[in-house]
């Protein structure tokens, strides 16, 4: 083990929470800048702003979503009007990942070892039409 690569590493890993501590500080200062800015934008009418070579300006987005978070009657909707072309089936990745990990970890566990083929904890119609992997990576904490 090459203990100076693993102090580069925990410093590298120091440095980047630092700065993810700063981000999220910039991210706050923007936008509470943002919220003032917004307003005089709107009372001046001033569309954009030249500042140190950049261009700064009011943007206008839309977006939609289901009235009363009524996702099942958006759907149906979509479908009367003939827009089914924005309507999928779908699964959550994250929940289904979560269930796969604790079907594994019973397996395991009533085994008493690690399991040779992951999928076998799975139910049988999920076992060929899913990859199971194990991923390791390093990371450092602070102790």
């Amino acid at each position: 083990m090459n203990i100076d690569q693993v102090k580069q590493f925990v410093s590298l890993a120091d440095k980047k929470a630092d700065l993810e501590v700063q981000l999220e500080q910039v991210k706050t200062d923007m936008k509470a800048l943002e919220e003032v800015l917004m307003g005089q934008f709107q009372d001046s009418g001033t569309q954009s702003v030249s500042v140190a070579g950049r261009t700064v300006s009011l943007r206008r987005d839309l977006f939609a979503s289901a009235k009363g978070a009524d996702k099942e009657a958006v759907t149906a909707a979509l479908k009367a009007a003939d827009l089914g072309q924005y309507v999928k089936q779908d699964y959550n990745a994250n929940s289904l990942t979560a269930y796969v990990r604790e079907m594994v970890r019973a397996a395991e566990a009533e085994r008493g070892a690690p399991l040779d083929e992951l999928t076998d904890a799975l139910p049988q119609p999920l076992r060929a039409v899913l990859s199971v992997f194990v991923k390791y990576s390093v990371r450092a904490t602070r102790s």
